[in-house]
């Protein structure tokens, strides 16, 4: 509401973008996704949630079940159709983007700017969150994911907030969307210890507790309802000790170590490293632009189109180690960072949101899905922390 009432004359502009992206979404996922391919459980699990079965006692489920439970929600709210799903991505994708660039905003003030950076960091995370494949933000693939980012994203603006201005209100903000999270994959924990941490370190018990007890608020209400249906903790326990057996078998090293990410695997690490060479090339370019050609808008649109192209022929192919560099940059510049609190927070936070593509970032994979908070955190780095002082 800020950054649009302080830009009022380009309201109508926003909102405009707003409603032509989100019909251009939902064709692009109605022509260039098929939804016959691996799109069975988003669909069927909300539909027989909607015909009376409960999760995790009649239906086996993976995952937490906030997501499916919003899925339910918008059969309910659009009928049980695939294209009730398409929006509720669509809308989620959004809300994702949007949240990103205030992230964004919280570190360069008012939405305008003329900035070339500002121009191809936003081109670049459009890039990244609109493929047509079957890893995606809009056709039903995995929605517990992209409810997670989003629900990760905008707890992680809420606590950059409470970062710079102390207020107890962006520290609730942010416990109450970690704890949608968290309901969504679990995996994503270690950012909620985080949270608690940099809110505990406040030494503030008014705001530790009512922080807590946001947190708390729809864990009690998503799995509340389940219990209320008839779920029983042995339904969990059994639910749980099935995740660990599938968890040791080798298909999931398999996957996690060839296209996740998650383990170490040599090929993969040397596939990565040239790829993020060029990638890095590409960067230089980039940054060199900028100042050369500071008064050509001509020849800097080029040279960032030609950039584009580029990163688009790297990325269609999958692998990179911007994780990795992120981990390092961090590590290597601890000490001015911490002394810059928004940076810190969102550097970690980035870091450990990332936990599962460390090894391996692949864009056609998991990676879609943890490079924009990569990005978002090594741009801002390299372009709000001083180098030309020596550290202390």
């Amino acid at each position: 509401y800020y950054y649009f009432m302080t830009d009022r004359k380009n309201l109508l502009i926003y909102f405009f973008i707003f409603i032509c992206s989100f019909i251009l979404l939902y064709m692009v996922s109605v022509f260039a996704l098929n939804p016959a391919i691996d799109t069975g459980r988003e669909l069927y699990i909300p539909l027989r949630m909607l015909n009376g079965e409960v999760l995790y006692k009649d239906i086996f489920n993976i995952y937490g079940p906030l997501a499916y439970q919003i899925n339910e929600f918008a059969y309910l709210t659009f009928g049980a159709k695939i294209h009730s799903l398409r929006i509720f991505g669509v809308l989620n994708l959004m809300i994702l983007i949007c949240s990103v660039w205030f992230i964004f905003k919280e570190f360069y003030g008012i939405i305008y700017s003329k900035g070339l950076q500002e121009e191809i960091f936003f081109i670049f995370i459009c890039l990244i969150v609109f493929p047509a494949s079957i890893f995606n933000y809009i056709l039903p693939y995995s929605f517990a994911l992209t409810y997670v980012l989003c629900f990760c994203i905008l707890s992680l603006l809420f606590l950059i907030k409470f970062s710079k201005t102390d207020s107890k209100k962006f520290a609730y903000l942010a416990c109450l969307f970690a704890g949608g999270a968290v309901c969504c994959k679990y995996e994503f924990f270690a950012y909620l210890i985080f949270l608690l941490l940099f809110i505990l370190f406040c030494k503030k018990p008014k705001t530790i507790l009512f922080s807590f007890l946001s947190l708390l608020i729809l864990p009690i209400i998503s799995y509340g309802t389940l219990f209320l249906q008839g779920m029983t903790f042995d339904d969990l326990t059994k639910t749980f000790q099935v995740m660990q057996t599938m968890a040791r078998t080798d298909a999931i090293n398999y996957l996690y170590s060839n296209f996740t990410g998650t383990y170490f695997n040599l090929n993969v690490f040397a596939l990565c490293l040239s790829k993020t060479l060029i990638l890095g090339v590409i960067g230089v370019i980039l940054y060199y632009s900028q100042k050369l050609f500071k008064t050509d808008r001509f020849l800097s649109a080029l040279v960032l189109l030609f950039s584009i192209v580029g990163i688009i022929w790297v990325g269609t192919v999958g692998f990179s180690l911007f994780a990795i560099i992120n981990a390092l940059l961090f590590l290597i510049f601890f000490k001015k960072i911490y002394q810059n609190k928004p940076v810190f927070v969102l550097m970690l936070s980035s870091f450990l949101l990332s936990l599962k593509t460390f090894f391996a970032v692949n864009i056609e994979s998991y990676g879609i899905y943890t490079l924009p908070f990569i990005i978002v955190s090594i741009f801002i780095f390299l372009d709000k922390t001083e180098f030309s002082q020596d550290a202390e």
